[in-house]
């Protein structure tokens, strides 16, 4: 799949939809989208007639299921680690503390770090069969 679809961006009036789009894996987020998605944004603020986000998953099954294992697997440093710890910290402080209102629609199950990202929007909808599980929890680790 191209990068530039990794996650999709499209406009309909004031507002800016961010579909992730790798269905295929459950919407996992690796490295090559969270850059797109931080392009993204960084043309979304260029726009002052764009009032909100929404973001959310291509399909129907999942939302996002946070970060991809394969790449985490791929982060072999600590610097590595830490740099990717940091873009995602930076994109959700971007959202949280950004000039729009961001809208979750959740069109499924959200596992990890997908349930890290609703945290940093301002409002969630979600569909009736959608879960969440913070699977940080049952391993003992911090969220992000």
């Amino acid at each position: 799949m191209a990068d530039n679809k990794l996650i999709e961006l499209e406009y309909r009036g004031n507002i800016a939809i961010l579909r992730f789009n790798r269905p295929s894996v459950h919407n996992s987020l690796n490295g090559k989208l969270m850059e797109k998605w931080k392009v993204h944004l960084d043309e979304i603020e260029t726009l002052p007639n764009i009032r909100s986000i929404i973001i959310t998953g291509a399909g129907s099954k999942t939302f996002c299921s946070g970060g991809d294992l394969n790449y985490f697997a791929s982060l072999k440093t600590e610097k590595a680690c830490l740099e990717m710890l940091h873009r995602m910290q930076s994109i959700t402080n971007r959202l949280f503390c950004g000039k729009w209102v961001v809208i979750a629609a959740v069109n499924g199950k959200t596992f990890g770090g997908g349930c890290e990202i609703l945290t940093a929007c301002h409002f969630r909808i979600a569909v009736p069969h959608a879960s969440f599980v913070f699977k940080q929890a049952p391993n003992g680790i911090i969220t992000g």
